[in-house]
């Protein structure tokens, strides 16, 4: 069923809704209106509630910032050994709180055995490096001893 009064767009409409929502107790107000429109008050007083309603729908809070996406991170064996070196040689975490962090962090806690022999791991393959890094002393060869 159509309004009954098809002349009135849906601007004008909205236009008369907003001025009695936002000019509540204006003595003559919806009595002007109603005139003008060549309408009943009734009528304008309906278009006041709809466009109240309309808005506080439209205008209600939301929940607070952006919809959070969800993200799947897969953790391989790399990775896992990656962030314990990380966090044992800059955070200079101790395995314990390595072990807590990554629970939290990657939703993964290893063993301290693992963190252990990861940190071991690296350290006698950084042993073995620096080994090979025989870097010639002018300074020692030339006091001759």
């Amino acid at each position: 069923m159509g309004s009954p009064r098809q002349d009135i767009t849906l601007e004008q409409r909205i236009g008369i809704g907003l001025t009695v929502a936002a000019n509540p107790g204006v003595y003559g107000l919806v009595s002007g209106l109603a005139r003008e429109y060549g309408t009943s008050r009734q009528f304008v007083y309906t278009l006041e509630k709809k466009v109240v309603t309309a808005m506080g729908e439209a205008l209600r809070p939301g929940k607070p910032g952006p919809a959070a996406r969800p993200y799947l991170l897969e953790i391989d064996r790399g990775h896992l050994d990656r962030s314990i070196l990380t966090m044992g040689m800059v955070g200079k975490a101790s395995e314990r709180a390595i072990a807590e962090c990554l629970g939290t962090i990657l939703r993964v806690k290893p063993s301290l055995g693992y963190v252990n022999g990861v940190l071991r791991r690296a350290s006698e393959a950084a042993s073995q490096f620096n080994e090979g890094l025989r870097l010639p002393l002018p300074e020692a060869a030339s006091t001759g001893g």
